[in-house]
């Protein structure tokens, strides 16, 4: 989970080190919450032969606090193992023993995380956290196995740092990123956050990844977007300009007010003080509360879900808390409301699958309204995982929605995943199936060892199957619904069919006819310009942005790319002769970076499939080289990408 997102609410004690430089020198980052600085010193400390008590609880912290749980197991490992030596276990900070439980449970280590939490019991036995486990730990179980009919793809333009908080605005989608290019915070040694929008192609596809308003962004971090008023009023999170009375930088809630010229400067909200943390905040579908996090005198853990009333006049009242049969001695944050009043949040602080996990209370504002008894849900699998799982947004209906997750398998820190719903219940929906058998278009008999994948009708992978035989039998399908099959096999040309399910039981049949490649057709080194029949990928002048008729002819490159996956390409972009050869060399490598961007992020393309290399001007095509006479139409020619086949 982004770190300084929610970690930054934890009240963790001041430790005492040894008067040696080094030690001091961590101690003096770690207060100043530059963890990786201080976990770099420790380790250096370590590594010479150094330790003790503080400096391994003082490295585990560092790693744990910046969401690195493997190595804060295995630190908080050694301090426990350190402690149990000295016979002084009883005495350890019982938030240890807590932490180490959490990152137990992230790798799945459950058996032991067990063991460590009655420990914790032992040491904590009033704990709300202990009362929690204790009424729902029969639960950890049974999410591992119980069956949940969602589909969860990770979207196409997640970068490698933290992509969280995805909410639909218009035409596009907003969210929070840390893919900037500037100053680094260094909590976490990734750039400050920026609220970022990027454009729908179809449901779960994005493109034109750029910064939102700079009304909103600034230097600081910015992110956790709500609307309101017919997204007329917006609220979002971002750092306090002024420091707190413990020299450190909290989170506020700001308001910003769409008006002819823009959106107006943004205020914090009333209710907002320098000295603590107001974060991640949601709007009633009413437009009466407002849902967010905060560790406000009167919280119960290291933060805590409130509600305020809006007024009519559109002013905030007085925060409440929402109470221990909801809050913990643990974090809860990113709280959301969806139009039926169900209340989503993210909680560390309950029996989980690992690091924070999504809870929800159903029909929470009536049941509190008629003061009847709630009850929390952890969403379970595929929703958590036992890795950091928030930010969780239902679209109108919630059959869809966004969470963002650092789980395994994720393209970067943290990633933005779009769920699709199916069936609640299978047994009680009309059983679909489909039978799909391969066959030679040219002799028609069976073919055997091919990869047959089905897609939903937004062009999402549902599932993805290599087969020994000739056929196979796809279950579970969603009544009424279209899909898309497709088939490869090696030495054959693939081939896609859409089918349509009825909303009868009922169990179809698809015969799939593949055509052989022709050997000849094409070889290491040749021009996919030549073999797809496409012009020329031409930019504008002085520009290297992908241009709408580019964005055609690179969909061929797409397609053929999905066609033959074991192909790899080589991008090569060129710039004319006009400007400085080293200004042209960097404009060619800025063309080639967007030529590759675009295939990999719009295409689904994997990046290990796509190298490339910006040459300026060095490799014209005519004779247009410095100082020689040219129109811009031959100028045009050598502004060019070309797309060159490395291996098959």
């Amino acid at each position: 989970m982004k770190n300084y997102i929610y970690i930054i609410f934890i009240i963790f004690p001041l430790l005492l080190f040894s008067q040696k430089s080094k030690v001091k020198s961590a101690d003096k980052s770690f207060e100043d919450y530059h963890f990786v600085k201080t976990s770099d010193i420790l380790l250096d400390v370590v590594g010479k032969g150094y330790e003790s008590e503080d400096v391994l609880a003082q490295l585990a912290q560092s790693y744990y606090l910046r969401n690195n749980f493997a190595e804060a197991e295995k630190w908080y490992g050694k301090l426990i193992a350190l402690k149990e030596k000295e016979g002084t276990l009883n005495n350890i900070n019982p938030e240890y023993i807590y932490r180490y439980v959490q990152t137990l449970r992230s790798s799945q280590k459950y058996d032991l995380a067990e063991q460590w939490m009655i420990k914790f019991k032992e040491l904590l036995p009033e704990d709300l956290r202990v009362k929690n486990y204790e009424q729902e730990k029969d639960e950890i179980e049974a999410l591992k196995d119980k069956p949940k009919f969602v589909n969860l793809k990770n979207i196409n333009i997640n970068s490698k740092n933290s992509d969280f908080g995805a909410y639909p605005y218009q035409d596009m989608i907003l969210f929070s990123s840390s893919r900037g290019e500037g100053r680094k915070y260094e909590w976490n040694n990734q750039p400050y956050l920026d609220v970022y929008q990027a454009k729908r192609r179809n449901d779960s596809t994005f493109y034109n990844v750029e910064k939102f308003s700079s009304d909103i962004n600034s230097n600081l971090h910015e992110s956790s977007i709500a609307f309101y008023a017919n997204d007329s009023i917006m609220f979002f999170t971002r750092d306090n300009d002024r420091v707190s009375r413990d020299n450190t930088i909290k989170l506020q809630i700001y308001k910003t007010v769409l008006g002819k010229k823009g959106w107006s400067k943004p205020k914090r909200v009333s209710f907002c003080d320098d000295n603590y943390n107001f974060a991640h905040s949601t709007i009633n579908k009413a437009g009466t509360f407002m849902y967010f996090a905060s560790d406000m005198p009167g919280s119960l853990g290291q933060s805590d879900i409130y509600k305020a009333p809006i007024h009519k006049d559109g002013t905030l009242g007085i925060p409440e808390n929402l109470g221990e049969l909801i809050n913990t001695k643990g974090v809860e944050s990113f709280p959301f409301i969806n139009e039926n009043g169900d209340l989503f949040f993210s909680s560390n602080g309950r029996p989980n699958l690992g690091g924070v996990d999504i809870f929800v209370i159903r029909d929470f504002e009536n049941k509190i309204k008629n003061s009847e008894e709630i009850n929390i849900e952890n969403l379970g699998i595929p929703y958590n995982s036992p890795k950091d799982d928030f930010a969780y947004f239902e679209d109108e209906g919630g059959e869809t929605g966004f969470l963002a997750s650092n789980r395994d398998g994720g393209k970067g820190d943290d990633d933005i995943y779009r769920f699709y719903k199916t069936v609640e219940n299978i047994e009680e929906q009309p059983k679909q199936e489909l039978i799909v058998h391969v066959l030679s278009k040219k002799s028609s008999d069976s073919l055997t060892h091919s990869t047959v994948s089905l897609f939903n009708r937004f062009g999402d992978e549902i599932t993805r199957e290599e087969i020994d035989k000739a056929s196979t039998l796809i279950e579970g399908l969603e009544e009424d619904q279209e899909y898309i099959v497709r088939v490869y096999k090696e030495g054959y040309i693939l081939e896609e069919t859409r089918f349509k399910t009825s909303n009868q039981t009922y169990t179809q049949r698809l015969s799939i006819y593949l055509d052989e490649e022709e050997s000849t057709k094409f070889k290491i080194g040749d021009d996919l310009a030549k073999i797809l029949d496409i012009p020329f990928i031409y930019f504008e002048y002085d520009k290297a942005e992908i241009t709408k008729k580019a964005e055609v002819e690179l969909q061929k490159v797409i397609s053929f790319l999905n066609s033959y996956p074991d192909v790899k390409i080589d991008v090569r972009s060129h710039t004319d002769s006009r400007g400085s050869d080293a200004y042209n060399l960097e404009l060619s490598k800025r063309r080639n970076d967007a030529t590759k961007k675009y295939i990999i992020e719009v295409g689904g393309i994997t990046a290990d499939r796509i190298s490339g290399e910006g040459y300026g001007e060095t490799k014209p095509v005519n004779h247009c080289t410095n100082g020689v006479k040219c129109t811009d139409q031959e100028h045009q020619l050598n502004r060019r990408s070309e797309f060159i086949i490395e291996e098959l």
